[in-house]
């Protein structure tokens, strides 16, 4: 079986400078650059569509076997998809401003 060419691959500046503008996971990014959606990823990975969808919404971490055949799926290196345990659940949350020291809050 031939490994298929695409046109993005990780560690290359277009890929960085894409993947900081992205709104999701690296999970996600990848695999919307690979073309496919959550089921086929979940069926060519041998996971649940449900775990891929958790994934994807950063509300867990993926185990080192998913993280891999993920990974294999998408042509990527399994620390492309993955975040840092200090990150997890980082991606998703919206933007709230510090307040300033001294500023009045609600009590």
């Amino acid at each position: 079986m031939e490994k298929p060419t695409y046109d993005l691959w990780p560690d290359t500046l277009e890929a960085n400078e894409m993947l900081a503008e992205w709104e999701g996971t690296p999970l996600s990014f990848w695999r919307e650059q690979r073309g496919l959606t959550q089921q086929e990823l979940a069926d060519s990975s041998g996971m649940e569509l449900l775990r891929v969808q958790l994934l994807e919404l950063d509300t867990e971490k993926a185990e080192p076997e998913e993280a891999a055949a993920m990974a294999k799926v998408l042509s990527v290196d399994a620390s492309d998809i993955q975040l840092g345990d200090d990150m997890i659940g980082e991606t998703m949350l919206p933007y709230e401003p510090k307040k300033k020291e001294g500023s009045q809050s609600d009590e």
